[in-house]
């Protein structure tokens, strides 16, 4: 019964978009919850003094989905037509491309015909720029180094729309649940 509550109450503090990748995550994210803040503060619940139960969840939120808007990311671009390209199963990679350097990619996908990489940026944030995001995500790609002659496809898997940068590759959280379904 506490959980059905936080389930409900968890609905209500979900956005328009937060309400999407909240849907798919759900299960999960009442498992972390339960264990969290939830696990501790179930007889708060049950007795129905959930307002600040609610504020705890409601402080954290978007970390807890920002969590699962990545693994949805690779999910959904695994096996997917992206820009008329199907891709294999997708990944993270991170490692060091120099002495000095280490990067991490959120999204790594190499088209079935071997000739593309898709690359791409989770963010669970607002106002994003897209030219600033889709420059610095190519620059990283270029040093991998298994990257051999392949085209670079930047991908930018953001919880809206960019404030600049219209012509990139840019994946809603909407078109995440078309594809996962």
């Amino acid at each position: 019964e506490a959980i059905a509550q936080l389930l409900r109450l968890s609905f209500f503090l979900a956005r328009d978009g937060e309400y999407a990748v909240f849907r798919l995550a759900c299960t999960k994210l009442i498992s972390v919850l339960s264990a969290t803040t939830a696990g501790s503060n179930r007889s708060l619940i049950e007795l129905g003094r959930s307002t600040f139960v609610t504020d705890s969840i409601r402080s954290q939120f978007s970390r807890y989905v920002s969590a699962w808007w990545v693994k949805l990311c690779r999910q959904a671009v695994s096996g997917e037509e992206i820009g008329g390209e199907m891709y294999n199963l997708a990944g993270r990679w991170w490692g060091n491309v120099s002495r000095d350097e280490s990067i991490e990619l959120d999204v790594v996908a190499e088209s079935l015909d071997r000739k593309k990489l898709l690359v791409g940026e989770c963010k669970w944030t607002e106002g994003e720029d897209a030219d600033r995001l889709i420059y610095e995500l190519t620059a990283k790609a270029r040093k991998l180094p298994f990257l051999k002659r392949q085209e670079i496809v930047p991908a930018l898997l953001l919880k809206q729309k960019p404030v600049h940068g219209n012509n990139a590759l840019v994946i809603t959280p909407q078109q995440i649940i078309d594809i996962i379904g």
